[in-house]
């Protein structure tokens, strides 16, 4: 039956890769707690930017609005979710 050696095979091989991500991904979880990774992308009335820090995860987005009839300073508006 070469059939079911190929499905064990590959039922091994998927297992292994689930275990490999889930060990990767505990080893990032602990060291978030001691470095700050931070990815942010700038647009023009935009900012948008997700960061861990001590072992949360912060996503933020500020909007600055367009300025209405001559107003000068308009204030950004924020947008953020915060998992602990």
């Amino acid at each position: 039956m070469h059939r079911t050696r190929v499905i064990r095979w590959l039922r091994l091989s998927a297992s292994a890769l689930c275990l490999i991500v889930c060990g990767l991904l505990i080893v990032l979880w602990v060291r978030s707690y001691y470095q700050t990774d931070s990815v942010y992308l700038m647009r023009t009335h935009s900012y948008h930017n997700i960061r861990s820090v001590y072992g949360t995860l912060t996503i933020l987005k500020l909007i600055q609005p367009s300025p209405k009839n001559g107003e000068t300073g308009v204030n950004p508006v924020a947008c953020g979710l915060y998992l602990a």
